[in-house]
């Protein structure tokens, strides 16, 4: 590795530590980990999960769903509003803004970090 690099390389990672504490810059490494080490939910059997709670609730309605254990947290939350009488509009603004701001938190203190280097 030439001299050159190396300064540039080293010379950013000690900007960026001036700048914040050590526990955020060891975290800014767990958060780029999780992102390339992302585990996918399989999407098959989330898909045949769906249909059957879609076959249970055409034939028993609604409120057969209700105490029913799902495998995904999201959906946990969609099918509990379901139950309990959310339309559809109505549905989306407790869940989706909550999941997204959480996202948009992340995503906020990333870009300080990355503005740095």
């Amino acid at each position: 590795m030439s001299p050159s690099i190396l300064i540039v390389l080293v010379g950013s990672i000690f900007v960026v530590l001036m700048q914040y504490p050590l526990a955020k810059f060891l975290s800014a490494g767990k958060v780029a980990a999780k992102a390339f080490m992302f585990k996918s939910i399989p999407l098959d059997t989330l898909i045949d999960e769906i249909y059957g709670l879609a076959d249970e609730a055409r034939k028993g309605g609604l409120l057969s769903l209700e105490g029913k254990e799902v495998s995904h947290p999201f959906l946990s939350k969609g099918i509990q509003m379901l139950v309990d009488g959310h339309d559809g509009t109505r549905g989306e603004e407790p869940v989706v803004p909550r999941y997204e701001s959480v996202l948009l938190s992340s995503h906020l203190w990333r870009q300080g970090i990355q503005g740095f280097w």
